[in-house]
């Protein structure tokens, strides 16, 4: 019974992801969160700007900051498998806010379109929390694994 509600969780956390994803629009990221879940969903599309970036990274601060007073850990499922070849200088922001804002207590499960945006991405951002993956279900299945 408690695995059939597991997974029935699961389900509902990866369809929340998939709506997350239709809504979010080009050139932006999205953001949800559950209040009686320590998992955070983000969905990023496009190519993204400063302003975007700072404004993801506050929105995400908060809700970690939320998450880590109700939680032990934190979860984070950030599905970039749409995102476009992002600038250097981009990639620089986005490498200082991520390491910036992770714990050793948060997990991150980064989804990416390929096996090699996964290789480049794991070489820009070095850090023992976060793992990448090239499917939403599998990053989700390490996720759960920390719960």
């Amino acid at each position: 019974m408690l695995n059939r509600v597991a997974y029935i969780r699961q389900d509902d956390e990866l369809d929340m992801l998939a709506t997350l994803s239709d809504n979010t629009p080009d050139n932006q990221i999205g953001l949800s969160t559950q209040a009686d879940s320590n998992l955070i969903l983000i969905v990023g599309r496009g190519v993204w700007t400063k302003p975007v970036l700072a404004a993801h990274f506050s929105q995400l601060d908060h809700a970690l900051q939320s998450k880590r007073r109700r939680f032990q850990n934190t979860r984070i499922l950030c599905d970039v498998s749409e995102r476009a070849e992002q600038t250097p200088e981009i990639l620089e922001v986005i490498r200082i806010g991520t390491l910036d804002l992770y714990t050793a207590t948060d997990r991150l499960a980064l989804v990416t379109a390929s096996s090699l945006m996964k290789m480049q991405l794991r070489q820009q951002f070095e850090h023992n929390n976060i793992a990448y993956f090239v499917s939403v279900e599998t990053a989700k299945t390490w996720l759960d694994a920390y719960q």
